[in-house]
């Protein structure tokens, strides 16, 4: 594929459409590769020589070498990407990641409902990945999911997650929910919003370094900043967080 400014990948169905495959060979050329949105519901299996990489959120291009960058509109599973990383470090890569400081978390919660509504749409139901992608985007509208710059302010997080857990009180403590078989397969028990908050803040002080504004990052990338990139991730620093 030839070299150009910027290359689009755009699905245009329900996924599976070989984003990953086209993304991987786009960015044998690419200095950064960018994910605008998603999450881990859906996956990618990349193979260099004798090299293989299951990736799910960091993008593909990160086997050849592209700096990544998650999107804010990217909803973020911590231990998914910290696995990936780890993956990532055994197979000798070190990963050059970065993260939208206004991406929104996926967790337990949000798992949860997505199992209660497949649940209560009966045969209707989707077949969903159960990754919860669609609940956050439910909770998004709401104003009740969290940031991942919150990680860094435990007061804030804990407010919106004690919001969050009011909102859906009745499904967390519904006993047609807690009492299915599948429920308590998947999860056992639902988190309260103080072991929700200590299992998310256990990630804190690893995710802080790859925490950016990626869209200021892109406005100096496509031309609309005079600062060069790396100007740029000399100037960020904690205050820049969490807009």
């Amino acid at each position: 594929m030839k070299k150009s400014v910027n290359t689009a990948v755009v699905g245009m169905a329900w996924g599976d459409e070989g984003k990953g495959k086209v993304t991987d060979e786009a960015s044998e050329n690419a200095e950064y590769v960018v994910r605008a949105e998603g999450g881990s519901n859906a996956g990618h299996t990349i193979k260099v020589g004798d090299t293989k990489f299951v990736g799910h959120l960091i993008p593909s291009g990160v086997v050849a070498g592209a700096k990544c960058l998650l999107g804010r509109g990217v909803r973020i599973e911590l231990d998914q990407f910290f696995a990936e990383l780890d993956d990532l470090t055994k197979l000798g890569i070190k990963p050059q990641v970065w993260i939208d400081d206004g991406a929104f978390l996926i967790f337990q919660w949000h798992k949860v409902l997505e199992l209660w509504s497949e649940l209560a749409k009966g045969s209707r139901r989707a077949y969903t990945t159960m990754r919860g992608m669609c609940s956050t985007a439910a909770a998004i509208g709401l104003r009740v999911n969290p940031k991942i710059s919150m990680l860094l302010r435990s007061a804030e997080l804990e407010k919106w997650l004690v919001d969050f857990y009011k909102v859906f009180e009745p499904v967390f403590t519904s006993s047609e929910l807690l009492n299915n078989p599948s429920f308590q397969t998947m999860f056992g028990a639902v988190l309260t919003p103080e072991q929700a908050l200590e299992n998310l803040l256990s990630f804190s002080s690893r995710i802080y370094p790859y925490l950016i504004d990626v869209r200021g990052l892109m406005d100096i990338l496509v031309g609309l900043e005079s600062l060069s990139a790396g100007q740029y991730f000399n100037n960020q620093s904690i205050s820049s967080l969490g807009t």
